[in-house]
């Protein structure tokens, strides 16, 4: 099966320290394929709730759409380093291939 397969991921190491950020001018900017972009206000309080200090989310999008999500929370400020973001990306794309391929036995 061919699939339009794309991992998206966001890390936020450090909850606690997620401010608004002011541009210089009121103009938007896509960020939509930045891993560093702002977590929604709701989802950061939904977070803090939880007690965790840091967060990772990779989006499984299949041919555009959003297919799943993998996420991970740690109760200390993290860092993940590129080399850990890529391991986790690979991971997660390895797991969808076999998921769609039917193989469900790993």
């Amino acid at each position: 099966m061919g699939l339009g397969l794309n991992i998206i991921f966001r890390v936020f190491p450090f909850i606690l320290g997620l401010e608004d950020l002011l541009g210089l001018s009121n103009e938007s900017v896509d960020l939509s394929q930045c891993g560093i972009r702002s977590m929604s206000p709701i989802h950061l309080q939904y977070i803090r709730n939880s007690g965790a200090k840091a967060s990772a989310s990779f989006s499984i999008m299949i041919d555009g759409e959003l297919w799943g999500l993998v996420t991970c929370q740690h109760y200390m400020p993290r860092h993940v380093d590129l080399s850990q973001r890529h391991l986790c990306v690979f991971l997660t794309q390895y797991a969808v291939n076999r998921l769609t391929k039917g193989d469900n036995s790993f």
